[in-house]
């Protein structure tokens, strides 16, 4: 059995703002743990984790938590899949669904400790891999904007046809 995410009540960020720096501060959402019942859902996930070249034959729970919108970031949500292979290895995979920097505050470093706090919260819960989708060229910045940040994080980028946005995953091993 997979415990409940261990996720600290708050986060901090710190931005330059004109001449100094400031701190955020924000809380996240986190929902219960729930098994899976529905092996169509199941089958879905097992076939998604397929995209990142991860192979489980069942997901025993899955964990949803949110970042929500304040001055900072846009809503950003991800889910904990908690897995298993034929041979009952338990695997434990976070998939980045949404995260968003606001307009106004790109391009100050606020990314890169955003996924910091993913990158510890998934060392902290023993998770296995971090994965997404990237999208497609739009508003809010470009494919290949996107594909720079997250090989600057140190996550491998490549082309996957399957892929349902822009054809663009993400992954990082967590150690």
């Amino acid at each position: 059995m997979f415990n409940k995410l261990k996720i600290d009540n708050e986060y901090r960020i710190r931005f330059k703002n004109i001449l100094f720096f400031k701190s955020f501060y924000f809380s996240p959402i986190v929902h219960e743990i729930r098994n899976v019942e529905s092996s169509d859902f199941s089958k879905t996930t097992i076939n998604r984790l397929k995209l990142f070249n991860i192979n489980v034959d069942d997901i025993k729970s899955y964990q949803v938590f949110i970042f929500r919108k304040n001055n900072l970031i846009n809503p950003s949500s991800f889910y904990v899949y908690n897995c298993q292979s034929s041979n009952n290895f338990s695997l434990r995979v976070l998939e980045i669904l949404d995260i968003s920097i606001c307009n106004r505050h790109q391009n100050k470093k606020i990314g890169r400790q955003l996924i910091s706090i993913i990158d510890n919260i998934s060392k902290d819960n023993n998770i296995d891999y971090i994965v997404g989708e990237l999208e497609k060229d739009s508003k809010y910045g470009s494919l290949e904007k996107r594909k720079r940040f997250f090989l600057n994080n140190d996550f491998k980028c490549w082309k996957n046809g399957s892929a349902k946005f822009s054809g663009w995953v993400i992954k990082k091993v967590i150690v």
